[in-house]
Formats: structure tokens, sequence, C-alpha cells
């Protein structure tokens, strides 16, 4: 006896919104004219998301047809024998059996549904932008990335973990595990707050201005911190050394240059995203970088700095200052 779990699944109306093939094949489609190196990674994500569906594809595209139709007939065969095994039970004990193929059924559908929507996203992102070093992406890492994509039962956490995949796809190496664990596990009000808290810095820093002293703000740096997610302390500083009396502060796109005659360096008193920070950052919407240069322009200058704005212009290894205004 083979169980027919599509059918079943047809029967009991669980496949009411469900096009999974169209969503893996046009994730298959986006991610084919991308970059070797990155198609590699692409592929891995795909694969372990789709399923059997890749490995086939996979199989006739490195051994030919045949090897790939002795595989697929072996898989059937397992499953036969599964089949066999299930139907023995079922004499014994037919609706335990009912139960189980029941519950088994709606949470892997539900769970394949989440995966192939997260795969979806993964291949969105990487065609907007596919740039990157790519190379090949660590097993262990994908056991727990795929876990974590089959519970995204939300549009919204859907395309976060499709950037997670996206990130660590241009850049293996890019997202710990307990990154991973960290995005599965926070709450709504933690995330706005930290996503809140990055506005207010550049880079991986927050000047800490004299509000983090006290009150709500000193209340909320230490919730950061609890979580992992930032380190507070009241001594951290940025040194900024200085040649000739001049030194810059540089951020993404933006950045200062600090001038004090005479000296050597001045210190930026700061707050820092962890790594595990540093990693959501990564995959946070875009934020105008100037509001915390500013912030830190006012800490520089109530050590007698001058300083000013400016924009940054990147050619290769060199970066170079352009002034735009005096703070």
């Amino acid at each position: 006896m083979r169980y027919d779990f599509l059918a079943a699944a047809q029967r009991e109306g669980h496949m009411h919104d469900l096009n999974l093939p169209d969503l893996l094949n046009q994730a298959n489609e986006a991610v084919t004219n991308l970059p070797a190196p990155v198609k590699t990674g692409a592929l891995q994500v795909l694969t372990r998301l789709g399923g059997h569906i890749f490995k086939r594809a996979e199989k006739k595209a490195e051994r030919g047809d045949k090897v790939a139709d002795a595989f697929a007939a072996g898989r059937a065969k397992v499953i036969d024998r599964l089949a066999e095994a299930a139907a023995e039970k079922a004499a014994s004990d037919p609706e335990l059996v009912e139960r189980a193929l029941d519950v088994m059924l709606t949470e892997n559908l539900r769970k394949q549904e989440n995966r192939e929507a997260v795969a979806s996203n993964m291949a969105d992102d990487l065609k907007a932008s596919g740039e990157g070093d790519g190379g090949e992406i660590d097993e262990d890492w994908l056991n727990v990335y795929s876990e974590h994509a089959a519970n995204a039962s939300t549009e919204k956490m859907q395309a976060l973990w499709g950037r997670v995949a996206a990130g660590e796809v241009r850049k293996p190496g890019s997202f710990s595990l307990r990154t991973l664990r960290f995005l599965a596990e926070v709450d709504k009000p933690t995330a706005d707050e930290f996503e809140s808290f990055v506005k207010l810095g550049f880079a991986d820093i927050v000047p800490r201005t004299d509000e983090w002293t006290k009150g709500p703000a000193y209340v909320l740096a230490i919730s950061l911190e609890e979580a992992g997610l930032i380190f507070f302390d009241q001594f951290m500083s940025r040194t900024i050394h200085l040649e000739n009396g001049v030194g810059h502060l540089i951020g993404m796109q933006f950045g200062l240059e600090t001038r004090k005659e005479g000296a050597e360096s001045v210190q930026l008193p700061i707050m820092r995203l962890s790594r595990i920070g540093r990693e959501i950052k990564s995959i946070l919407p875009p934020h105008d970088e100037r509001e915390g240069l500013r912030r830190a322009a006012e800490l520089l200058k109530k050590d007698g700095a001058a300083v000013k704005l400016g924009t940054l212009r990147r050619t290769g290894p060199e970066i170079r200052f352009f002034g735009i205004e005096d703070l």
C-alpha cells in the first residue's frame, strides 16, 4: 500500500492556497543567472528547502538520466516499505494511524509551504543584488536554518529568513548559529527597540550621549545588552587617531573629519553592537547614518575638536572624504 499524501491533502482541503512547484520554479529561475560562486550557495539552499525536486535535477545534470532514474526508483522502494509498515500498524489500530497521518500531513505541508515561501524570498533578494564572494555553505548551518525556515509562518518572517539566506549565500559565515537562534526566539518589542537603537548610530556603534546615563534610555541600553545585542559600558570609547591634528570617523556613505591642534587622538564615548547585533543589523532596512554622525560630532566638540560632516567615495581599498557641512 502507498499512501498518496498529495491526493489526501487535496481531499482534506489542505492545499487550497498552495502553488508550491511554481514558487520553486520561480526561485530556481531567479538564481540561474547569478555569478557562479553565489549560485553555488543559492542552489544549496534551494535544494535543502525544496527537497527532492532539486536533488533529482542536480543528479540529472551531474550524472545523467539513468542514475537519476535509479535514484528515484530506490526512493520509491523506501516509500513502499514505509507504507507497508504503516499498513501493518493500521490493521491493529486504524484510528491511531489515521490521527497520526492527519497530524503528520498537516504539519509537514505547513512546514514545506513555509520553506518554499522563504526560498522564493531569498531568490528575490539575490535577483535584486547577487554580488558577493559566494562559495559553499556549511551543512550544519543549513540543517539549523532549514528548521527555522520551516517555522516561518507569516510573510514578515518568511521575508526575514529569505534575507538571512541571501546574506549567507553572498558571503558564507555571515550569520552565526547563535544569531539564527536569536532571530527565531526574539520577541517583537525587543526587535523593534533594537531597530530604533540602530538608527541612532552608524557602522557598528551608537554614540553614548548624556541621555544614555539615566532614565528610559539607560534602561533600554541595559535591556539590549542583556539580550546580547550590544555592549554597554560607561567607560567604552572609540579612539580616533589624528595625523597632524586631523582624523576621520568612517560610516558607510558619510563620515566625520575631526581636527584638534596639538592632539594625537580624541575619544568618542560609544555603545557597540555585539556580533549578533551586527549580523542582524545587516538585514535591517538601510537608515540615514547622518543622525548618528551628528550625535558623535556633538560629543567630539565637547572635547574641543572641530568637526566636519562629509561624503565618502570608495575606490577599492582607498576612501576619500569630501566635506559638505561644518558641525
